[in-house]
């Protein structure tokens, strides 16, 4: 990389190579701080004297998908591609590209690619096990996902995939998963929030309001963990606690929590209060059916 940085410099300028380096030097400064415009026209200049240049591909690549600019960040991919195919990097940011885009077979290719060249590249197991997943080959998602931790044993998206799959087929074996996951990220709503809705489908509610509870304001399953434990209280008759679980997932705007709010408010007598959570949760969902039978 860089020889090909002075190659250019001499080129170009018949500079030294620190000019170079000088240059891949602020194209990194550059992306680090989150100036994609300054970074974008930077490496596009390079890339006039150096189109050969697979870290660049990639670079502007990356800078391009920052800015959104989807279409042609795949395309600077395939170039890169077309320099080397078989390019580990490249191969595993293509991979990403067709799961996103919905193309399982090409997304496992891309994956296959890079275990041509690395057999124990623990993220392009994971990728081809994202890929049956969302095929709905779940058998061959676990084995792939599976695969990756023997790779990478603190690989945290896949004991959370493996949790996911496990705790959908009711298999106790997702509390394991999510607790290796919680060993890698001990604060992980994912694990959190996953454990908890394994052991309230279960029937265990004193441990999902535990680990429910764990989860901090802010964290991405915060609001539904304040609804589940505002229903689990409702269950329990406990009407007090679940009227302050209910409206703290209604800050987050969730129409059903608005509408547990006034079933709570009816099952304590109050049906003033009941109909007007009615009214709310219809006025932030108007087809919400069960809010339309209640109200008078």
């Amino acid at each position: 990389m860089k020889g090909l940085w002075f190659l250019a410099a001499v080129l170009l300028f018949s500079c030294a190579e620190p000019n170079a380096a000088a240059d891949e030097n602020k194209i990194q400064s550059l992306i680090k701080t989150g100036d994609w415009l300054k970074a974008e026209e930077a490496i596009r200049f390079q890339l006039q004297s150096d189109s050969s240049n697979i870290k660049l591909h990639i670079l502007l690549a990356d800078v391009l998908l920052k800015k959104e600019n989807f279409s042609e960040s795949f395309s600077y991919l395939e170039k890169a591609r077309t320099l080397d195919s078989t390019n580990v990097e490249v191969n595993l940011k293509l991979s990403q590209f067709y799961l996103f885009l919905k193309k399982w077979d090409p997304a496992i290719a891309r994956a296959n690619d890079v275990l041509k060249v690395d057999r124990a590249n623990a993220k392009a197991y994971f990728l081809k096990g994202m890929a049956f997943k969302d095929f709905g080959d779940t058998t061959k998602a676990v084995s792939n996902f599976q695969t990756s931790i023997e790779q990478d044993a603190a690989f945290y998206e896949a004991f959370i995939q493996l949790g996911l799959i496990s705790a959908a087929k009711h298999d106790s074996s997702a509390i394991a998963y999510f607790n290796n996951a919680l060993s890698v990220k001990p604060e992980s709503s994912e694990a959190l929030y996953g454990k908890a809705w394994f052991y309230q489908s279960h029937g265990k509610w004193n441990q999902a309001l535990e680990f429910y509870q764990m989860i901090e304001p802010g964290q991405t399953h915060y609001f539904n963990a304040q609804y589940n434990s505002g229903y689990l209280f409702f269950n329990a008759k406990d009407y007090v606690n679940a009227l302050k679980f209910f409206n703290e997932a209604a800050q987050h705007k969730i129409p059903k929590a608005l509408y547990m709010t006034g079933l709570t408010f009816e099952a304590m007598g109050k049906s003033d209060s009941a109909q007007i959570y009615y009214r709310r949760c219809l006025s932030m969902d108007a087809g919400y059916a069960e809010a339309k039978k209640r109200l008078h």
